[in-house]
């Protein structure tokens, strides 16, 4: 197993200068126009996905992507992410993945590298429901599917990804928030992780993964040939925080390391688990959330003392 400390990794508290200072003050009064931004998922024949914000307005939902649909068509895709401006007060930006349509309606313009970033986050928590072979065999077979009572059990999933990924900058540059930690707590904590007692150890372990109550990762390990990506890992802490009231097992797509297949993620209090299952092999990664706020606290102690919280 190898520890990951790479480029994908951003420490919350990493920028101390003045001009980090700024930007985290920027962030915070532009937070409310961020979060402000309405993000939609249709289809090609106007069928409505996904819409954020949803107040239950269903008449008023499918009315926005009918609106949505027909200024697509008026326009056309003629970049991969098209843009339009209404009086300087609405920026309407698409993407288009196929077969699917992903709009962001907001009032504040933002670069076209932050919103491409976005919706291709929005598009891949779509995907890790249905995958993208499923998804294309869907349509090909019925163009006009509706596809909302597919997503409306795991609503409050995608809603959680929209949300961290418009209030967190480290998620909106594409990287993965960790939490500052001295190196030889990080050690301990990394290899008690990965001393699995035997019976807890899948055969074919992809990644043990450990987070704090802020979403801040605490430790990654994984296998050399299995580097985790940034957006996976997002999509990972998400809906096991979701699920943390429900028992049994969740079924998650990894979009960008097998965007094809499914895997199984649950939270426990003591070991979560997931399983990851593709047609033609069966690999394992373990899943390790938990709620260390209050242990992380011990730097002065004993590392055994916060240790003991992991409960391996």
């Amino acid at each position: 197993m190898a520890s990951s400390q790479g480029p994908i990794f951003a420490d919350k508290n990493a920028d101390t200068s003045s001009n980090g200072a700024k930007n985290c003050d920027v962030a915070h009064e532009n937070e409310q126009e961020r979060q402000s931004s309405t993000y939609m998922v249709f289809s090609s024949a106007g069928k409505l996905l996904y819409l954020s914000h949803d107040d239950g307005a269903q008449d008023w939902a499918l009315t926005q992507a009918s609106v949505m649909h027909a200024m697509l068509s008026l326009f056309g895709m003629q970049d991969q992410l098209q843009r339009i401006c209404m009086n300087n007060s609405v920026n309407v930006s698409f993407l288009h993945r196929k077969p699917l349509y992903l709009a962001c309606v907001a009032k504040k313009k933002e670069p076209d590298d932050i919103v491409s970033l976005r919706l291709e986050r929005v598009y891949a928590t779509i995907i890790s429901l249905i995958s993208h072979a499923r998804l294309l065999r869907l349509f090909d077979r019925a163009p006009n599917l509706d596809l909302q009572a597919l997503i409306g059990p795991m609503r409050e999933y995608v809603d959680a990804v929209v949300l961290n990924m418009q209030s967190s900058l480290a998620l909106a540059f594409g990287t993965v928030p960790i939490r500052p930690l001295d190196a030889s707590v990080r050690d301990q904590i990394t290899r008690t992780c990965a001393e699995l007692a035997p019976e807890k150890r899948p055969k074919q372990l992809l990644y043990i993964l450990l987070w704090d109550s802020d979403d801040a990762l605490i430790s990654l390990s994984h296998l050399r040939r299995y580097v985790p990506h940034p957006t996976d890992l997002a999509l990972i802490n998400a809906v096991v925080r979701v699920g943390k009231d429900q028992d049994g097992w969740a079924p998650l797509c990894l979009p960008v390391f097998a965007p094809n297949s499914f895997a199984a993620s649950s939270r426990r209090e003591s070991l979560p688990i997931a399983k990851h299952c593709s047609n033609t092999s069966c690999a394992h990664f373990v899943v390790l959330h938990m709620q260390l706020k209050h242990a992380l606290t011990c730097r002065g102690h004993d590392s055994r003392l916060c240790l003991g919280h992991l409960s391996l």
